[in-house]
């Protein structure tokens, strides 16, 4: 984590790695319908973030974020099958995902914002080249301080009401897939006492 320009600008990076262990996957005996606990996999990551002030009324956060996932094991440890999915790289999981977000504070205790959430396409299973596709979903804000103790918030969700899907399960013939949220409005009030 670094700060410059007098903490008006704030930059962070993180690499990093994780390793899962003990998920579910299917049992290495013939007829025995209970998983065993021996998955393993593995995403290596990198997060790059900005945040600051570009004047004193304007507000800029920014995030970006590359992941590499990879199945290490997808059957049990005895089982002496072909592993189908070892090596390839896990579902659901985006390479790239990034997110803008701006505010600009204006006279009178008004406020507004604007921002954009980004992931790129994810594949479907870890035997599948077939892929979900990426997406980027635009939000907004309008706030309002009363004074010092007492604000108000309209956030708006997804603004142009894309239609996107977050996640799917199996295949497009038979899995079931989760769409991302429609638009939506949430108003807020907040006291502080």
């Amino acid at each position: 984590k670094w700060d410059f320009l007098q903490d008006r600008l704030g930059l962070t990076a993180a690499v990093f790695r994780n390793n899962r262990t003990n998920f579910r996957v299917a049992s290495a005996t013939a007829g025995v319908t209970y998983q065993q606990l021996d998955g393993e996999c593995r995403v290596d990551g990198i997060e790059l973030g900005a945040q600051g002030n570009v004047t004193k009324e304007w507000a800029i956060y920014a995030n970006y974020a590359y992941l590499r996932s990879e199945v290490l094991r997808s059957i049990a440890k005895n089982s002496t099958a072909a592993d189908p999915q070892k090596g390839h790289p896990l579902a659901n999981v985006p390479s790239n995902s990034a997110s803008l977000w701006t505010t600009y504070e204006l006279p009178l205790g008004l406020q507004v914002g604007y921002g954009l959430n980004y992931s790129s396409t994810v594949y479907q299973t870890a035997t599948t080249s077939d892929k979900l596709p990426g997406y980027t979903v635009q939000n907004a804000l309008v706030g309002y301080k009363y004074d010092k103790d007492l604000s108000f918030a309209l956030n708006v969700n997804n603004l142009t009401n894309r239609v996107y899907y977050t996640q799917l399960r199996g295949t497009q013939a038979s899995g079931w897939v989760n769409p991302g949220e429609g638009r939506n409005a949430v108003l807020t009030a907040n006291y502080n006492f």
